[in-house]
């Protein structure tokens, strides 16, 4: 089996709910061929070309962190939701890593339960930052799939914004 464990999905409404987090570089991602209608019936055209049989999509670097926590929650809640759809309708193409709401640990805690055992997804993605703080020194390190998950998970960390230098 053929896995591509770096792949994306980004429909327009999540990143303009980010955007509403802060985020100012989401135009690079829309309409590059990551999200819904054609651009999806065009990926699983060009994954079976590949020979590419499955992808394991994250939302990475486009994750919900914010400073609003509730905006944060509403946008993790919400492509984790598209997420677990677009894996329910095409079986065995696509599973999907998790997102949290960080920095806010509780939320993040719960978020994280809920894709693990409720949206059934394998694992978390993270980045190598957390809203400009590098992941080893935020909050946000505790807040692991060991901790919360009653069975074994991923946690894929991709490399993030470096933070600014002091």
């Amino acid at each position: 089996m053929s896995v591509d464990v770096h792949a994306h999905f980004w429909t327009d409404a999540y990143l303009d709910k980010i955007a509403a987090l802060g985020k100012t570089d989401t135009a690079a991602q829309r309409g590059m061929g990551a999200g819904d209608g054609a651009e999806l019936e065009a990926r699983l055209a060009l994954m079976d070309r590949a020979g590419v049989d499955l992808q394991i999509l994250s939302a990475s670097p486009q994750l919900p962190h914010g400073r609003d926590e509730v905006a944060a929650i509403d946008a993790a809640r919400y492509v984790n939701h598209q997420y677990a759809e677009l894996v329910a309708r095409h079986p065995g193409r696509f599973l999907a890593f998790a997102s949290l709401p960080l920095p806010h640990l509780d939320a993040s805690a719960a978020e994280l339960e809920r894709a693990l055992d409720d949206l059934g997804m394998p694992g978390v993605a993270m980045t190598t930052t957390i809203m400009g703080q590098p992941l080893v020194d935020s909050p946000a390190a505790r807040c692991s799939p060991s901790s919360t998950a009653a069975a074994p998970c991923c946690t894929c960390i991709r490399p993030g914004t470096p933070p600014a230098r002091r």
